[in-house]
């Protein structure tokens, strides 16, 4: 079973022009740590970073 993990990036939204700077290095650091596991997604939408993963990944990736 899929699920699926919401980061919110709360004070991320308030730095202005360098915003989408911040959200990609974000993006590239949860994506180099999540690597190592299987069918893992990360997207954002909206002002949040999702992970979709396996249900047997998830603690292990919160932990990270």
């Amino acid at each position: 079973m899929e699920k699926l993990i919401s980061l919110s990036l709360g004070e991320v939204m308030l730095k202005g022009d360098n915003r989408k700077t911040f959200i990609n290095k974000i993006i590239g650091q949860v994506k180099k740590l999540t690597k190592n596991f299987q069918n893992v997604s990360v997207y954002r939408d909206f002002g949040k970073i999702y992970i979709n993963c396996n249900e047997e990944d998830i603690d292990e990736i919160i932990k990270k």
